[in-house]
């Protein structure tokens, strides 16, 4: 994607499957803050490796307690905040499974593609945690937020373009030309107009969304809860690999 004014930034932790770790996180808004500062037109978000972003990394969540684990979801709420501010088009490039605050990553961009293999899960609600809820809702609608939440509903790439969390849906060998398409066809709009169809056309921000993200992670037991987590998520899928023919 070489059009000027254009960046690619890319989560790169396959070996973690790019969970969003405290160093990746900062990473991450360090790269976004250059890019604004650079004058980028567009941002596309991409991965390496099989999996978009398994969310919020819970290696390690044994040693952590309420206070670290808190900053640490505070510290992701900062970097959706970034991406839902950006002065700059966003484009994200979803290849296999984008879980928890990374569906909420691909959610926070103005522009949503997926490749065929492309799966979102927002388990945050399973250990207490309401992170990137209202905004879900404003993207997908109230009705479907609330039955993906409390259900624990996991979306296929065709379900995701039906609902609106995808934007587009293409084989993997045609998001480049999907996303070339985006930017050339954005370089037919003026810089600030740009900016303001952003401003007008997102879902604004809300500070009732940090305020309810420090709600449900400063009730006591947090870190009792997302270590309970973690292990039902090793429990599972060690299950699978038993199952595998």
């Amino acid at each position: 994607m070489p059009r000027a004014g254009s960046w690619r930034i890319v989560l790169d932790d396959p070996l973690r499957a790019n969970a969003l770790s405290a160093r990746l996180v900062e990473r991450l808004r360090a790269s976004l803050n250059t890019a604004f500062d650079g004058g980028a037109r567009a941002i596309v978000l991409d991965s390496s490796g099989d999996r978009f972003c398994a969310g919020s990394d819970l290696s390690g969540v044994d040693e952590l307690g309420d206070s670290e684990l808190r900053e640490r979801f505070g510290e992701i709420e900062d970097l959706l905040e970034t991406v839902r501010r950006a002065p700059a088009l966003t484009i994200a490039l979803v290849r296999g499974a984008a879980l928890g605050a990374g569906a909420d990553l691909v959610a926070s961009c103005d522009y949503r593609i997926g490749a065929t293999g492309a799966r979102f899960a927002f388990p945050g609600s399973r250990f207490g945690v309401v992170l990137g809820t209202r905004h879900l809702a404003g993207v997908v609608g109230g009705q479907l937020a609330r039955e993906i939440l409390i259900e624990g509903r996991t979306l296929d790439a065709t379900q995701a373009l039906e609902c609106g969390l995808l934007s587009s849906l293409c084989a993997e060998d045609d998001m480049a030309s999907r996303v070339d398409a985006i930017l050339q066809a954005s370089e037919a709009v003026d810089p600030e107009t740009l900016r303001a169809i952003l401003r007008l056309t997102r879902d604004s921000p809300s500070e009732r969304d940090r305020a309810e993200l420090l709600r449900s992670t400063g009730r006591a037991g947090l870190a009792q809860r997302v270590r309970a987590h973690a292990r039902r998520m090793r429990e599972a899928r060690a299950t699978r690999r038993m199952n595998q023919p």
